[in-house]
C-alpha cells in the first residue's frame, strides 16, 4: 500500500491580505457582536461581505472583508435572511432597529 498523496493548494492571496488586515489594528473585536478575538489572526475570523462566489474580483478586495467572531460567522453564513440583514446595518441603524417595537 502506498502513502496517500494530497495535493497543495494554491496560494490565493488571501491569506496575506487577512494577516494584513490582522496587523492594523492594535486590538482585534468581533464588528458585529464587539467580542474579543484575542490575538491570532484565526482564518475563519475573515469573512468576505460579498461572497467570492458570487464576484470572485472581490476575493482580494480589502474592503470586502468584515473580521468576525467563530458565532457570528456562523450566523452570517447559515443565519435567516433577518439576521444576515442585521450584519450589514450601520451602528446607528442597529441601534435605532433595537429601539423599534413592534
Amino acid at each position: 500500500m502506498g502513502r496517500i498523496k494530497y495535493k497543495k493548494k494554491k496560494p490565493t492571496g488571501e491569506r496575506e491580505l487577512h494577516l494584513k488586515l490582522w496587523s492594523e489594528k492594535k486590538k482585534h473585536y468581533c464588528q458585529n457582536c464587539d467580542k474579543d478575538l484575542g490575538d491570532d489572526p484565526n482564518p475563519a475570523y475573515f469573512s468576505h461581505i460579498i461572497p467570492k462566489s458570487k464576484e470572485p474580483k472581490l476575493r482580494l478586495d480589502p474592503d470586502n472583508f468584515k473580521i468576525i467572531c467563530l458565532p457570528c460567522h456562523q450566523i452570517y453564513e447559515f443565519g435567516t435572511l433577518d439576521q444576515i440583514r442585521k450584519f450589514n446595518l450601520t451602528d446607528e441603524q442597529k441601534n435605532t432597529s433595537n429601539r423599534i417595537t413592534i
